[in-house]
């Protein structure tokens, strides 16, 4: 099971979007992706670009959401769990969600929320709306996440969490409940993960993907069926991000002039998916194009099958 979000309905879906979405069916055919949409917000079957993904696979559905909803079913599943979702911060956070609702970020904080309650409720694989998958999760990947490039963070774009009640995500989300900032872009989605990680080194699995991590020895309660007693694998950052923020326009405008852009076979090949985060290489591929040959140009172009 995949999950995808779209906070702002199908007003906003892209080419980037699309070969997301594509890019699982590629590596997955049989695949079960969720795209969850505000109830509020619409998403039509037979939006242009989301049409013929939906005549194609029959493995996509549509779900609707209220964000209320999905942090009580969250709450009401952890009662009685290790580091059960806390009710008052609950509580606080629900009669607040109206107002918050109104915050310049709050498209973005509402996935950061719904990305941790779905994990918990449901399990699966989370992945943002610009990433698009390479090759096959390692069969031994379960809790996992990716780390920064210098170890100091915790990117959230993929989240893979093959079964639910994970005691790791019940205590992000009591950390993103706590620590809550609308105005702070990033604080409520990958530094959930590194303030969690921080707090709680007893449930993080030890591996060469730590890095710079604070871990401490020792177990939680809660594991089961022969699984170890930590709740999240930290894996290099070249598994889910091989590409920094700022090296993503020369990448693809200019893929002769920078390192990165010179290794897209690599990257492509060695990554198991890739973030190609929106921010940059939308904006890059409206307004410039990406050369051919380039890595983006690659992903948009290599993992598609409808390619509509």
């Amino acid at each position: 099971v995949f999950h995808q979000v779209f906070t702002t309905g199908d007003s906003t879906i892209s080419t980037l979007n699309t070969r997301s979405m594509e890019s699982v069916f590629h590596i997955y055919p049989d695949a079960h992706l969720r795209l969850y949409h505000n109830q509020n917000r619409t998403m039509s079957r037979s939006h242009k670009r989301l049409g013929p993904l939906l005549d194609a696979y029959p493995g996509i559905e549509l779900v609707p959401y209220d964000p209320r909803d999905v942090l009580r079913t969250a709450l009401e599943a952890s009662a009685g769990r290790p580091h059960a979702v806390d009710p008052e911060l609950a509580g606080d956070f629900l009669d607040r969600i109206a107002d918050l609702a109104l915050e310049k970020y709050w498209f973005s904080n509402e996935a950061n929320l719904l990305r941790l309650c779905l994990l918990y409720t449901d399990g699966g694989t989370y992945m943002d709306t610009d990433v698009v998958v390479v090759r096959p999760f390692p069969a031994d990947m379960d809790d996992a996440a990716s780390g920064g490039a210098k170890g100091r963070s915790i990117h959230n774009a993929v989240l893979r969490f093959r079964e639910p009640g994970s005691v790791f995500i019940s205590a992000a989300i009591n950390n993103f409940l706590e620590n809550y900032d609308g105005l702070t872009w990033g604080n409520n989605g990958p530094s959930v993960f590194r303030r969690t990680a921080s707090a709680h080194p007893e449930l993080v699995c030890r591996g060469d993907g730590q890095h710079n991590l604070t871990r401490a020895e020792g177990t939680v309660a809660g594991g089961a069926g022969g699984r170890p007693d930590c709740w999240l694998t930290i894996w290099p950052a070249e598994v889910f991000a091989p590409v920094g923020w700022r090296d993503w326009e020369d990448a693809c405008a200019v893929p002769g002039e920078s390192p990165v852009g010179r290794d897209a076979d690599r990257l492509a090949r060695d990554s198991i998916a890739v973030h190609m985060n929106n921010q940059m290489t939308g904006p890059l591929l409206r307004d410039t194009g990406f050369v051919s040959g380039s890595l983006c140009d690659k992903l948009l172009n290599d993992y598609c099958v409808v390619c509509s």
